[in-house]
């Protein structure tokens, strides 16, 4: 009986941490300035550096284009910190965004952003 008592118990600490870790974390990345993106990096809020490049060496997203990106080895966390980088150099970070619940990220070189859930 206790055994099966535990047996319970862990079964129901999995379920109840199960949708946190079901949670997609992809999303799209619409650029909606006048430089190309080369870069987006996106790595979890307690992390200090950027994450890898998701776009890979030949994608770039256009201006009016967009892109489907995911973080790579997420571990379960849904907040993140996003560096967007442009064809000039310069990079517009965005902190703190739940990729557990967002689904598009609008932004311009000029660091307009609007998100989307």
């Amino acid at each position: 009986m206790k055994i099966e008592l535990s047996a319970l118990a862990a079964l129901l600490a999995i379920a109840a941490s199960g949708p946190a870790i079901a949670q997609e974390r992809w999303v799209y990345v619409h650029n909606q300035g006048d430089l190309a993106i080369y870069t987006v990096q996106i790595s979890h809020i307690d992390t200090p550096w950027p994450g890898p490049d998701l776009l890979g060496p030949t994608t770039i997203i256009q201006p009016g284009s967009y892109a489907f990106v995911e973080p790579r080895n997420h571990q379960d966390y849904c907040r993140f910190d996003v560096v967007i980088g442009y064809e000039n150099g310069q990079d517009v970070t965005l902190w703190d965004l739940n990729l557990c619940e967002l689904a598009d990220i609008y932004v311009s070189e000029s660091g307009a952003t609007q998100v989307s859930y």
